[in-house]
């Protein structure tokens, strides 16, 4: 690979530009670095500027069959980070950071795949948008493109974001380029505005898949409510979590809150977040005890996001109503907050408890794969039957804490029908042999979860080659496609990959 990879990084150079290919040993090191251990290196880093930029890129792969690994903004923590699934030279997309358009009355955003989720939701409020842009609980500076292809969600309306796209402009191994939906006619009109097109739609082809790279697309935006209502409420007791859900999956099937509106987090997820472990209090040890530290095990909150006052205040009082007999202590946030997460405003809240375990605290700047944090970030999808989820957790408690972990866990409630059951596995990867642990932790819950039929959404790089074996023809229909469209396995091979070794 030597001789190719050289002969290889002067084509880049001559392509991209000297600067822009990275071959420094520190650079290569911090690119290879995740929040657990992984057995792949980065190779060389492209930093390409536009679209033609990656076409050339590939194509120079392509003829010297490299593999190469796309990454948006490298921002992936407890899933891979920008770390590939096998050697191969990392695509970093992050330069490619233009807001290509926005429409203010149809409400949507073409971005290109370095564009932040701050970088978009301070773009619309300098616009005054009568819209906004659903954030999840990861960091400000992911990538939105990114986390449209891994299909992340966001809270609120619209949180399915893979769902509210179109229009992807996409490059193949081969270096040439693909629009989905009506975007492969330079004249449509709805081109920004309608998924599928006409005809077969590719679209699903490229998440969640290794099968091009998404270089520009179009997402919708949410309208901004008139009012809205975020709340939080304690759930008293462990028994009173079944009644809870079921009662927030009626409450999502007949729309009396939005889609992605309800999530529950048990004490160990909020505590992660609200402050370090309590190594004093705790003599050191681990994990933490949380009956020294009393408190509610479970809370659930959310948004109600309403056209007036008295139709926020109505669904308030219904919503209340139907779950006063499992909750207490309810909150209600302030409806003109404009720095609330649930109106589109990023925030580093969740991701500070990738620091749970570190005893130096929080620093100024966050980044888990610098500051040798441990996280794994495991998630699952459920039916939103109170009592499947309340088996699924009661199973996967003891295992974390077998392995001397909390178990930091949450919910959300995606629809009416279905949920997604979270795991973080948090430690500090400098203490020997916690990185051996966690990843047994996260081997057992993974078998555990898909013996019982509960497989994941999303996948981390520990467990690419996790799922179960299908029962139809699916593999080798995959297979096919991957052959056609990238016979030399140069895009990301190993990740959601169907062309086994």
């Amino acid at each position: 690979m030597n001789e190719s990879i050289d002969a290889a990084v002067a084509a880049w150079r001559e392509a991209l530009g000297q600067e822009h290919v990275v071959t420094s040993v520190e650079s290569l090191e911090r690119a290879s670095t995740a929040t657990f251990p992984t057995n792949a290196s980065v190779v060389a880093i492209l930093r390409p500027g536009t679209h033609d930029d990656v076409q050339a890129a590939l194509r120079i792969a392509n003829r010297f069959e490299l593999p190469v690994y796309p990454t948006s903004r490298g921002c992936n923590w407890g899933l891979g980070s920008s770390v590939p699934t096998r050697d191969a030279v990392l695509l970093d997309l992050s330069r490619m950071n233009r807001i290509v358009d926005f429409d203010p009355r149809l409400g949507f955003l073409v971005v290109e795949p370095g564009v932040t989720f701050q970088q978009a939701s301070q773009f619309l409020r300098d616009q005054q948008s009568t819209f906004f842009l659903p954030v999840p609980g990861g960091p400000p500076q992911g990538s939105l493109i990114g986390n449209i292809a891994e299909r992340g969600e966001a809270a609120g309306p619209y949180g399915q974001r893979a769902d509210f796209v179109a229009n992807l402009q996409a490059v193949l191994a081969s270096g040439d380029c693909v629009h989905t939906g009506f975007g492969r006619f330079p004249k449509a009109s709805a081109k920004h505005l309608h998924r599928h097109g006409v005809g077969p739609n590719l679209e699903g082809l490229f998440t969640q898949s290794n099968l091009a790279v998404i270089t520009q697309l179009t997402v919708w935006l949410t309208p901004s409510p008139q009012v809205l209502k975020p709340f939080m409420a304690r759930i008293g007791r462990p028994d009173q979590l079944n009644q809870a859900i079921d009662t927030s999956r009626e409450l999502l099937l007949h729309r009396v809150v939005e889609t992605n509106g309800i999530g529950l987090w048990n004490s160990h997820k909020m505590a992660s977040t609200m402050g370090g472990y309590p190594w004093q209090a705790m003599d050191g040890k681990t994990p933490v005890d949380i009956e020294r530290f009393p408190s509610e095990p479970w809370l659930i909150g959310g948004a109600i996001y309403a056209a007036s006052p008295e139709i926020a205040d109505a669904t308030a009082a219904l919503v209340q109503q139907k779950l006063n007999a499992v909750t207490t202590d309810w909150q209600w946030g302030d409806s003109n907050d404009s720095q609330n997460v649930y109106l589109g405003v990023p925030t580093e809240h969740n991701i500070r408890s990738a620091y749970w375990r570190k005893k130096g605290g929080l620093p100024t700047h966050i980044n888990p794969d610098r500051d040798r944090c441990g996280l794994i970030w495991m998630c699952f999808a459920i039916p939103l039957i109170g009592q499947e989820l309340v088996d699924v957790i009661n199973a996967v408690q003891p295992i974390v804490l077998q392995h001397g972990f909390e178990p930091n866990l949450g919910i959300n409630c995606v629809n009416g029908r279905c949920a997604h059951l979270y795991l973080s596995i948090i430690y500090d990867r400098e203490i020997a042999g916690e990185d051996e642990r966690a990843v047994a932790c996260h081997d057992q819950v993974m078998i555990l979860l898909r013996d019982l039929g509960h497989l994941p959404y999303r996948l981390t790089l520990l467990s690419m080659d996790s799922l179960p074996p299908s029962g139809d023809d699916h593999q080798r229909c995959l297979q096919s496609i991957k052959r056609a469209l990238d016979p030399k396995s140069i895009l990301a091979p190993g990740r959601y990959d169907v062309v086994q070794d």
